[in-house]
């Protein structure tokens, strides 16, 4: 048996070499990270793990930063700190006292998940660790430094993905890192994006690399053609220092934030809002309020009240920051996150549709004067023709499983394997993308194969047998799809060729299209007949399914029309939208959330963070005035009541390919793309997204100074 100092020993040398420097730093919440994985490696309990930390991490130190060198002061004692702080001579140091309040972390959070886990247990985890989280900040009321104390140890198992919420690695850096990006940023104006970057870089990559950075450098190398991790990560580390930078300057430009300038440390606060982190926002301000509510302070209940009420209510909220408004509360900036401008900005199910219509029908049947049988009508004759629509979008996400259903599973997939890695578009390497589909894998182990070894055939045969039986995941069907869209591509090649050149040789289609040629005589294999117009009937059902919602609002008021004499678009194409029409125009203000931002109700509340750069509701107001000729003040309470209804009346609805466009007239008369909806299926689920449309984009940009 070894003696207890040759195993103290093992530790350090353990801990020396998984740490970047080689010195180990029980003050480094990194490198406590990094001695649980070395105590875990040198198979030392869970008891004996948690209590050696705890020791680590209460370990009190008596330090104060000089406030006119900057320089870090020790105490012997915790009043002789206190009382320097008080006289105004020195101040907290960042990352504050690790006295027995102010160190305590849920145990449950420092624990990794299991590899298995079901969701139940998942559940019931999660819960146990967001009760300690709440007991420990109650228990301080609110300490800021406790709140950024549990965040740090947060961040961490996030490096280590331990928990990770929903999305891929580069979001999280995205959301995760950009928040960092606003603490430094507001305590270091001069910090570069190269710096920031630089410095992040190191965090990611180690020695030892975090599993986040493994993530995304396998991501990396399985683009086509691979892409250095670095420069990968990089792209994500810069996003994230321009969303920051963003964050605080709309903090400082921003009145209603109250944002108090310069902060104090550590002051302020990014937070990811997942399940942990929301509840560690939602416990600070419930200790705050019932401080407020000892001391009787009605101004500053109202101002915790007020921010439990829009924790509840912004779903969308994706990042946000704590932090110290000039009346010396705790104030919360919610912030939606979108990584592009392409991005959906809402994604909503028909039920939900329909009550959104349902909801907004009484302001608009009141707008047009109608009687309470009209407004009945029209939300039955809306609610139908949006389930009839999905119901087509239904069908044809089946079209996949119908015509791969008599193909020779063997043949097929010996056919096109090597086509597998030639599908569009080829940027992405969907051979290793799909290795990795959990489905695929699943698949692969029951049948002894495998999965970070199976052949290209292997791999493909996977999905069409899941494919047939019923079982595919929607990114497991995308390769029939893909595979049918590179066979429709080569043969309308082979058959009709270009312009310039008539029907085309396999050469030339292998020249053309970049892939070898013995890809484009697979795709002219018989087996592949089956899946030729796979793709296209797939598309051609979509774009079916939007003529059909578009023809019934107009159906639905042209009905109408001729029981009141009114004329609606498009008869005549300078009439005003039909009350359908205008109300399925509403829901699509509300699900993109134009309505809010016409209203303004969340000024100095939340703004949206779109590729790195803040987009205020101010943005939107100009953009939606000049695009829809709207005439008024849209900064006027009774101006942004009239944009709404403007908007309502003039917002032309239309199928495009395979979504519902929204248009408007600028001044001069020229129809621009204000936003755009697309119904797809998820599941067993109807889902619709809505999108910002190319002109709000380009006009967003603009106004928002985006790069």
């Amino acid at each position: 048996m070894k003696h207890i100092s040759e195993i103290i020993e093992d530790i350090l040398v353990e801990w020396a070499y998984r740490v970047h420097d080689g010195m180990p730093n029980p003050k480094n919440p990194q490198h406590i990270v990094e001695l649980r994985n070395s105590l875990e490696e040198l198979n030392i309990s869970n008891d004996i793990i948690y209590q050696l930390i705890e020791n680590l991490i209460n370990e009190a130190e008596f330090n104060a930063i000089k406030k006119d060198t900057g320089n870090v002061s020790s105490f012997k004692t915790k009043e002789a700190r206190d009382n320097a702080i008080k006289r105004g001579t020195h101040g907290a140091v960042e990352g504050g006292e690790k006295d027995e309040k102010k160190t305590k972390v849920s145990k449950t959070l420092l624990q990794s998940p299991p590899d298995k886990e079901s969701t139940s247990a998942r559940n019931k985890r999660r819960l146990k660790i967001n009760e300690e989280t709440d007991a420990i900040i109650k228990e301080s009321g609110g300490d800021i430094q406790v709140v950024y104390d549990i965040i740090k140890k947060r961040r961490e198992t996030l490096d280590n993905l331990w928990d990770k919420p929903a999305g891929g690695g580069g979001s999280l850096i995205g959301e995760m890192y950009g928040g960092i990006s606003a603490e430094e940023i507001a305590h270091n104006s001069d910090l570069t994006e190269e710096e920031f970057v630089e410095d992040k870089m190191k965090r990611l990559k180690g020695p030892p690399k975090t599993a986040l950075y493994i993530e995304l450098e396998e991501k990396a190398k399985s683009t086509r053609p691979p892409t250095n991790p670095d420069k990968y990560v990089g792209k994500w580390l810069s996003n994230a220092y321009r969303t920051g930078k963003s964050e605080i300057d709309y903090l400082k430009s921003e009145p209603k934030f109250k944002y108090k300038n310069p902060q104090t440390k550590p002051f302020p606060v990014g937070v990811t809002m997942d399940y942990n982190q929301r509840q560690t926002v939602k416990s600070t301000f419930e200790a705050k309020l019932e401080e407020a509510r000892k001391n009787g302070d009605k101004e500053a209940v109202a101002h915790y009240e007020k921010q439990l009420r829009i924790l509840d209510k912004l779903e969308d909220t994706d990042t946000g920051l704590l932090y110290e408004t000039s009346d010396g509360r705790i104030g919360f900036k919610h912030t939606s996150n979108k990584n592009g401008w392409n991005d959906p900005h809402n994604n909503t199910s028909v039920r939900v549709k329909g009550e959104k219509i349902k909801a907004i029908s009484e302001t608009v049947a009141r707008q047009n004067n109608l009687t309470p049988e009209q407004e009945k009508t029209m939300n039955d004759d809306i609610v139908k023709t949006i389930n009839e629509g999905a119901e087509i979008v239904d069908n044809a996400e089946k079209v996949v499983e119908k015509d791969i259903e008599n193909v020779d599973t063997d043949e097929f997939t010996k056919n096109n394997s090597e086509a597998f890695r030639h599908v569009d578009p080829r940027s992405i390497n969907y051979v290793e993308r799909t290795r990795q589909e959990p489905s695929v894998r699943t698949h692969l182990e029951a049948q002894g194969i495998d999965p970070d070894n199976a052949s290209d055939e292997e791999i493909l045969k996977a999905c069409v047998e899941l494919v047939k039986s019923g079982k595919a995941t929607a990114d497991v069907k995308k390769i029939v799809l893909k595979l049918s869209d590179l066979t429709e591509k080569i043969r309308k090649l082979k058959e009709k060729g270009l312009k310039s050149t008539g029907p085309m040789s396999d050469e030339q289609i292998a020249k053309h299209l970049g892939i070898p040629e013995s890809v484009v005589k697979s795709q002219q294999n018989e087996v592949n007949d089956g899946i030729r117009e796979t793709s296209r009937k797939r598309k051609n059902s979509m774009e079916v399914a939007h003529e059909r919602i578009v023809t019934g609002l107009f159906d639905s008021d042209k009905r109408l029309a001729e029981e009141t004499g009114e004329s609606y678009f498009p008869d005549p194409e300078d009439a005003p939208n039909g009350p359908a029409t205008q109300a399925y125009v509403n829901s699509f203000m509300d699900d993109i959330h134009f309505t809010r931002y016409i209203d303004g109700d969340l000024e100095g509340i939340q703004s949206i963070n779109i590729d790195g750069t803040n987009v205020t509701p101010d943005h939107f107001r100009n953009c939606l005035t000049k695009l829809s000729g709207f005439k008024g003040d849209p900064h006027s309470p009774e101006g942004k009541e009239a944009l709404k209804t403007h908007l309502r009346k003039t917002m032309r609805v239309s199928p495009d390919g395979t979504a519902i466009t929204f248009n408007s007239q600028t001044e001069d008369g020229k129809s621009v793309e204000v936003g755009q909806e697309v119904y797809r299926t998820k599941g067993n689920a109807k889902s619709i997204l809505a999108h910002l449309g190319k002109d709000i984009q380009k006009c967003l940009k603009k106004e928002a100074g985006a790069k």
